[in-house]
């Protein structure tokens, strides 16, 4: 059981890198384009991969005490039920002993499901916002160098 809630945490972690990466190109390919369009679609996108990353992580802490104000959420959860799964000190000194019990079974199953339906939804909503950026962008943009100069 630890290590499936391990490879889960790792999953929530690799799409967190990807809705960063996401996000960061789609900011780029804004500031680089001049059609309203095109700035209206990556507004909208950037507003939804900010919505999932607040899904899967608290963003807000910053300071010692930042956890304690705001709730853990999937990617925490996740961790705290690892430890609790393989014991204090982990695999390093054989971890917890016997089976997980029943409540951490229980809480496993949770969130798996919260997780799966999670990451589909992430998957399907992403890759057809990004598909339809990406051809809004092929039709009504021509990428390149653009020379700013001062209005007057």
């Amino acid at each position: 059981m630890g290590l499936t809630v391990r490879n889960a945490i790792n999953e929530v972690h690799e799409k967190i890198g990807e809705i960063r990466s996401v996000k960061k190109q789609v900011s780029w390919l804004k500031d680089q384009s001049e059609v309203t369009e095109i700035e209206k679609m990556a507004d909208e996108i950037i507003k939804t991969l900010i919505s999932y990353e607040e899904t899967l992580m608290q963003t807000k802490n910053k300071s010692g005490q930042d956890p304690i104000r705001f709730a853990p959420k999937l990617d925490n959860q996740l961790v705290e039920t690892y430890g609790y799964v393989t014991g204090a000190d982990g695999y390093i000194s054989g971890g917890r002993e016997g089976r997980p019990n029943e409540a951490a079974q229980s809480r496993w199953k949770d969130l798996e499901e919260e997780w799966l339906e999670l990451k589909v939804e992430i998957d399907k909503n992403i890759e057809a916002k990004v598909e339809e950026f990406n051809k809004t962008l092929q039709t009504k943009e021509k990428l390149g160098v653009k020379l700013k100069r001062p209005k007057s």
